[in-house]
């Protein structure tokens, strides 16, 4: 029996789940303090639950500073609440919304307490190592699918030829209480839905199949991916169907812890460097380039099949899993069928469609990074990829 390497497992301090736990919030926020920064999207203010919320925080006389988000945060957006912010002593921060809002929260309520500004911390850009400490961050997801409730970065987006997403990365970023209500994805349109659930399932495969995946990581890829299916065809036949919703959501945070600790591969970075090209949605990326990555890798892989073994027999088992029976040999094949299906049948645009040019493809696969994926793909073959979704 081989023996288990040594790893690190980083997780929230605590996980609420479950449908109808949103009620919980204001006596969560009580117990941190009464004088919190609010972080959201606009459209949670549309829903009767938010007015609830308001009303709960303000019979515990809490006070209450809202900052809405506004599409993927930038460096100026996250400076200048940490300033604003920082002047008015909020005790904790919470953000409720999508993955841009959750980023922007993460990001604020790690900038508080630091000198200068978040492009000092970011990978690849600054050169200061943040040290971890936060203002108490509360994260709230309304969509299933980016898991930042469980992850230790926040994004960062400048948009642009010279632009760049990058991570503002530290163990201790991770949000110290996830709440994870499935009812608040109810209201979600499909697109997001399609898209952030595509997202979700890169984000579990990546993870399942990288070099840096441990027993823990594993385990909770498997547990999501084994409902995965009737769960997102369900939820995208019928968008009221709370049961579909909540394993959605379940997935969405097994992702995130996942990838938080195992981290992801050369899809996701793909999708980064497109992504600070054009304001094209993270998930619509990680969606339409899904299958051509993964078949990329498999690919690659069958080329020497003994010394990848390990991971050809994982990805053969995630066919199995989505497929819901044992494809036996061909679950690698089955998986990849399964993904063109989703993106076919989606409609999720290609490249050319979105904006993009040949030029601009092959530079940001020239920029792209394999992370930790389970095969070294050059740049010919991240270029392979985005031409076959151009």
């Amino acid at each position: 029996m081989d023996a288990i390497r040594q790893f690190n497992y980083h997780a929230n301090q605590v996980l609420y789940f479950g449908a109808g736990r949103f009620t919980e919030l204001p006596r969560l926020i009580d117990e941190i303090g009464n004088n919190v920064l609010l972080v959201h999207g606009a459209s949670i203010m549309d829903n009767p639950k938010w007015d609830h919320f308001l009303d709960a925080l303000a019979k515990l006389s809490i006070r209450t500073h809202e900052l809405i988000s506004e599409g993927e945060p930038s460096p100026e957006a996250v400076d200048e609440a940490a300033e604003e912010y920082r002047r008015k002593s909020v005790h904790a921060v919470i953000a409720v919304g999508g993955g841009s809002a959750v980023d922007l929260g993460k990001a604020v309520s790690a900038m508080i307490p630091q000198k200068g500004s978040v492009t000092d911390f970011l990978e690849g850009v600054g050169k200061k190592k943040h040290d971890g400490y936060k203002v108490p961050f509360i994260a709230v997801p309304t969509t299933a699918g980016t898991g930042s409730e469980a992850t230790k970065n926040a994004v960062i987006s400048r948009l642009g030829k010279k632009g760049y997403k990058k991570s503002l990365r530290q163990d201790n970023l991770i949000p110290d209480i996830a709440l994870v209500d499935p009812e608040l994805t109810l209201s979600c349109p499909h697109e997001v839905t399609a898209a952030s659930g595509l997202d979700g399932l890169t984000q579990l495969i990546e993870s399942y199949v990288s070099v840096k995946a441990t027993p823990v990581t594993d385990a909770l890829v498997l547990s999501a991916l084994e409902g995965y299916t009737r769960a997102f065809e369900g939820v995208l036949a019928d968008s009221g169907d709370i049961g579909a919703r909540t394993w959605m959501s379940y997935m969405a945070y097994c992702s995130g812890a996942a990838l938080a600790n195992s981290g992801l591969g050369t899809i996701h970075s793909l999708a980064g460097e497109l992504g600070a090209l054009k304001p094209v949605p993270h998930g619509v990326l990680c969606g339409t380039l899904l299958a051509a990555g993964h078949r990329a890798n498999i690919e690659a892989m069958e080329k020497n099949p003994s010394k990848y073994e390990t991971a050809l027999a994982k990805y053969s088992r995630v066919g199995n899993l989505l497929a819901g029976k044992d494809c036996g040999l061909d679950g690698c094949g089955v998986l990849t069928g399964m993904l063109d299906k989703w993106v076919g049948e989606l409609g999720l645009p290609k490249l050319g469609e979105a904006g993009y040019t040949r030029q601009e493809m092959e530079e940001a696969a020239s920029r792209a990074e394999n992370k930790n994926n389970p095969v070294e793909l050059d740049s010919a073959a991240r270029v392979k990829i985005l031409m076959e979704r151009y």
